[in-house]
């Protein structure tokens, strides 16, 4: 090896240390600049530029340029296409893209082998309704709690109705699911947040209520529980309860205590 490769090898081994304390620091575009300073006359002749190169896919999809990220990994995965990692990251990148149909056409591929595993079924069932296909989405989380009571699904499976605009379905899950597993507050949550939705301030209360009973210190439902107030005309109470809510650390209740509680007449 000549002195001259020599110093340009720790030149680059400098870089990219510098590179990856930056990423470490989630100071992305920092990385990224380092990292594309060390690609800029790559010749991809050895893996040592392929991993330069995933670790700037993985730092462009960190700082949500998915498109330059996606691009990255296609580049990676045309060199290494069997690559776990790399179609992990190339699936979460087409999740930041919303190309939904891409991503369940990888997945159901990872996914090979691995039929049963709980994470990836979960990840589906979670895609299903991010893409708004509520129905499959159903059918996933059933054919998931089959295998076993999970009170997460049984939520999630309320969640879907509620998203499909069908109330009385959801509340019939969201009571089943509370009945089964009343300490789980993220049903509570749920079910509040869609009545809600819904107008239906009175109901909402008596569910957020019951979720306060079971975790007293919960913000999301107290500023649920002051929202539902504020707009069942319960105006004192509900100022009350969103100050509350605003002091414990729910930075989203300001503007409803600008709207309903620190408003002034002209």
């Amino acid at each position: 090896m000549s002195s001259f490769f020599a110093v340009a090898q720790q030149g680059r081994a400098a870089l990219e240390t510098e590179a990856d304390t930056l990423a470490a620091r989630e100071d992305f575009e920092g990385a990224i600049a380092l990292y594309s300073k060390i690609l800029q006359n790559a010749m991809y002749a050895d893996e040592s530029d392929y991993i330069v190169l995933h670790k700037r896919a993985y730092a462009y999809f960190s700082a949500e340029r998915f498109n330059e990220a996606l691009t990255d990994v296609n580049q990676y995965l045309g060199k290494y296409p069997t690559d776990h990692q790399g179609k992990l990251l190339r699936m979460y990148v087409y999740q930041g893209l919303e190309k939904y149909d891409l991503l369940l056409k990888e997945l159901d591929a990872f996914a090979v082998g691995r039929y049963g595993d709980p994470q990836i079924d979960r990840w589906r069932a979670s895609i299903l309704m991010e893409a708004g296909r509520y129905a499959e989405a159903r059918t996933a989380i059933r054919t998931m709690l089959r295998e076993e009571e999970d009170p997460e699904l049984q939520a999630y499976l309320g969640l879907t109705y509620a998203y499909e605009q069908r109330p009385d379905s959801a509340k019939i899950v969201f009571d089943e699911a509370i009945a089964k597993e009343p300490g789980y507050v993220q049903t509570y949550l749920f079910a509040g947040s869609m009545c809600i939705e819904q107008e239906a301030y009175g109901l909402a209360l008596k569910y957020i209520e019951a979720g306060l009973k079971q975790e007293p210190g919960n913000v999301t439902l107290l500023f649920y529980k002051g929202v539902a107030q504020v707009e069942n005309d319960q105006l004192a109470a509900g100022c009350s309860t969103l100050t509350k809510a605003f002091h414990a650390g729910f930075d989203d209740a300001v503007d409803y205590l600008k709207e309903y509680c620190y408003s002034t007449k002209e």
